[in-house]
């Protein structure tokens, strides 16, 4: 698991980009670095909740930074009423009208972006439910004390592994292939010769496996890893002459009420947070 610098340094490597679409659970679980844990967010929150995991919200409960929050709406279809779920990733602690998360699906062409949690209520009709401070991988990185004095530009590449593509055929050998049978052997597909860094019988079978518990079947199980398969473990793609796109202005304006069209000094502001003593202040009753 993640710690909460690393957390907050992956799920801001991801705003602008739209390859999230409709993985909420996903996008929110992997920031923090834990394999899937709940079929959808609605069965995630539930899940945690009934263990004692969960914490309810109003409108003055601080959400803390490092926490997944939840949202929820009712939908009436076919004579049910249906819950619908939503799960974000708290970079920046705060009540729900300040705190600061990173969601899949909140820009113009379906990006991730940084919005407060009543954004959902006010474009979505989604009320918070409440956040995790704990799943089923252990306690959520809210608070860390051997990284509170961390510079947060650091490199750490361990926090952010990236592989290419083009480097992961079967029959292929080389350090992106030892990173993806890493990911593998974490989230519990064995690989029984380990790490070797060849993409030979045992990683193909591993990655099939993955392929299947995503609900991938037939041709689309055929061993050969994908994008899909990648975010699933929790791997970066890499592509060469990749631009993110540019954070629309109204999303980091509405987040933070700054004043500014300048993405470095909304992250600063979010960073400065998670350095900050109010951040421990406000968690210390999470532990």
């Amino acid at each position: 698991m993640r710690n909460l610098h690393g957390a907050i340094r992956f799920a801001k490597k991801r705003v602008g980009r739209n390859e999230w679409n409709r993985m909420c659970q996903g996008l929110a679980r992997t920031a923090i670095g834990v394999p899937p844990f709940g079929r959808s967010a609605s069965v995630a929150w539930e899940t945690c909740r009934d263990r004692g995991w969960g914490v309810a919200v109003d409108k003055d409960t601080v959400i803390p930074a490092g926490s997944i929050v939840y949202y929820s709406k009712t939908v009436r279809f076919d004579g049910h009423d249906p819950t619908v779920g939503h799960a974000t990733f708290c970079v920046k602690s705060g009540t729900p009208r300040t705190a600061v998360v990173v969601s899949n699906d909140v820009g113009p062409n379906r990006e991730v972006g940084a919005v407060h949690p009543e954004w959902f209520k006010q474009h979505w009709g989604m009320d918070v439910r409440g956040y995790i401070v704990r799943c089923p991988y252990g306690k959520l990185p809210i608070k860390d004390d051997a990284v509170v004095s961390m510079p947060v530009d650091a490199e750490d590449p361990e926090d952010d592994p990236g592989v290419r593509l083009s480097n992961l055929a079967p029959g292929s050998s080389g350090p992106d292939v030892a990173e993806l049978q890493r990911a593998l052997i974490d989230h519990g597909f064995e690989i029984p010769a380990g790490v070797t860094g060849n993409y030979k019988d045992q990683t193909i079978a591993a990655v099939m496996a993955a392929q299947v518990a995503q609900g991938l079947v037939g041709p689309d199980a055929d061993g050969a890893v994908g994008r899909k398969t990648c975010l699933f473990l929790g791997l970066q793609v890499i592509e060469d002459e990749f631009q993110p796109k540019d954070m629309p202005l109204d999303l980091l304006t509405e987040a933070l009420g700054i004043d500014t069209e300048d993405e470095v000094e909304f992250w600063e502001v979010v960073d400065e947070a998670a350095r900050s003593s109010e951040l421990e202040s406000e968690t210390a009753r999470d532990e």
